[in-house]
């Protein structure tokens, strides 16, 4: 959603992750929208996403929709099932895996 909004209003947009809270923050066309995660799912880890000054990982989407750098975070549910959202580092694809990326 983010990727795709900065690409349409042609201004950056940010996702920022509250890991130990299970929120996330969306800044679209800096409007911001604060997250929660649905019941049953949450952020596992820590993520390989840069960090604010507060240590909070983000990821901001510039007007062609390439990212400020590439990471991934992982989604957790009760039952133990992983979801790995990848950040392509040049492009910004947006993918979700069961597996790790290579680079792990």
């Amino acid at each position: 959603l983010a990727r795709n909004e900065s690409v349409t209003s042609g201004k950056i947009c940010q996702v920022k992750f509250f890991v130990y809270s299970q929120l996330y923050q969306l800044t679209l066309a800096e409007e911001k929208q604060l997250v929660k995660l649905p019941e049953g799912i949450a952020f596992q880890g820590t993520t390989t996403f840069e960090k604010d000054p507060a240590n909070n990982p983000y990821v901001n989407f510039n007007a062609l929709g390439h990212p400020s750098r590439g990471g991934t975070v992982i989604l957790k549910s009760e039952q133990g099932d992983k979801r790995y959202i990848i950040v392509t580092p040049v492009t910004g694809r947006v993918r979700i895996s069961t597996t790790p990326p290579q680079n792990w």
